[in-house]
């Protein structure tokens, strides 16, 4: 029997196509354990770029798959074998713009000895599917991995980052335009007192006003995050903003390695690491209007560090892959989990009910569904995108 279950975190089961053609189109695939790697989602997929395993042979995954929410399958969108497909594929910056995941910097393997500061549009879907390498100008970034990014208008931000030795703080943004860099604000806390220190892996989110930076670190300290470093666009300028102790449990630790997604004001973090042998299996959350801090009263199923999450936009958040302990070694998982952070619409509560019990509306077509009285968003949702394998 269905049952809305929110803030629980459940695990999600995947399913293979029945006809063996398609494996070798990449249909059929069960993804790898991995850890370094992003993730991005709209209402029907699931997206994650790259990873490392040390147990396989090239160590790297560079990698596009896609998780249909609907029919739970993995598939294969761009392999290594892609034209265009990026090499530094661990601790790269990810985000989506409408249907376009925008990719930045990254690492290979060894790690820091190969940087990127290369920006790559990748078109998923069908119509369009295709890997394009940006040919930029301007003051470019260094190359760098472990960044942050975000899409402001048409400009494309990117913060922090680190080459393996060298950790900064420093802001650009590339014009989607004209492709152009410029260097907006270049951290210095040895000269400002306002400037926060350099760091990587690192999360952040914004309003109208900020991008806020939560937690991250270096190779030997980790973030708190009591009060925040935020960046003021309007003034070109960093702050630091006080936040308030969630009352019953305070702030959350120090830490890196995290997830962090934004649904409209708030922003729900998940797992990380503060130093070897200290990691975490808690969920946050942070409104960004009240800078108030919750405790959620759930927890991941075990501590996890080096994952990812997405949020969908419907109060669904997705975490993917990451590093956990088992037995009391490090080990990676291919495992996705997913948890209502939010109370949703209650027409997502019923369309969530209906593909429980119809898991058949996955092979209709939207003529179809509209007919039986879906309604035509989810009718849309549907049939949007269906897996159709690598090229």
């Amino acid at each position: 029997m269905y049952e809305f279950r929110p803030f629980l975190v459940t695990r999600c089961e995947y399913k293979s196509y029945a006809k063996a053609t398609s494996i070798g189109r990449g249909i059929n695939y069960i993804p790898k354990p991995r850890s370094g790697h992003r993730v991005v989602a709209n209402e029907t997929d699931l997206f994650s770029f790259g990873g490392y395993n040390p147990n396989i042979e090239n160590k790297l995954l560079p990698e596009l798959l896609k998780f249909n929410f609907l029919t739970q399958k993995w598939s294969i969108v761009f392999s290594s074998k892609s034209s265009n497909m990026p090499q530094e594929s661990v601790s790269n910056a990810l985000t989506l713009k409408d249907n376009c995941l925008v990719l930045y910097g990254g690492t290979g393997f060894p790690f820091g000895e190969k940087r990127s500061n290369e920006t790559y549009l990748m078109w998923p879907y069908e119509q369009l599917r295709a890997i394009e390498h940006l040919v930029t100008q301007g003051n470019k970034p260094e190359q760098l991995y472990g960044q942050s990014i975000l899409i402001r208008g048409y400009y494309l931000y990117v913060l922090g980052g680190t080459s393996g030795h060298e950790f900064t703080c420093d802001i650009h943004r590339l014009n989607l335009n004209t492709r152009t860099w410029e260097s907006l604000y270049v951290s210095n806390e040895n000269i400002r007192d306002n400037d926060p220190k350099g760091r990587y892996r690192h999360e952040i989110a914004q309003d109208d006003e900020y991008i806020y930076i939560f937690g991250g670190g270096t190779q030997d300290t980790s973030f708190d995050m009591e009060v925040i470093p935020a960046y003021n666009f309007l003034k070109n300028e960093f702050v630091f903003i006080p936040t308030n102790a969630d009352p019953s449990f305070g702030y959350p630790e120090a830490r890196r390695f995290h997830s962090c997604v934004q649904q409209g004001g708030e922003v729900i973090i998940a797992g990380g690491s503060k130093a070897v042998g200290i990691y975490f299996d808690d969920i946050w959350k942070f409104n960004l209007r009240t800078r108030q801090w919750k405790l959620l009263q759930t927890k991941l199923p075990y501590v996890l560090f080096f994952h990812d999450a997405a949020a969908v936009g419907n109060g669904l958040m997705y975490i993917f892959g990451g590093v956990t302990t088992r037995n009391g070694d490090l080990v990676r998982t291919n495992d996705l989990h997913k948890i209502w952070v939010q109370i949703p619409k209650l027409s997502e509560i019923c369309w969530e009910a209906l593909t429980f019990y119809d898991p058949t509306i996955a092979n209709r077509s939207k003529k179809a569904l509209l007919e039986i009285g879906v309604p035509r968003t989810f009718a849309e949702r549907a049939t949007h995108g269906r897996n159709t394998g690598a090229d």
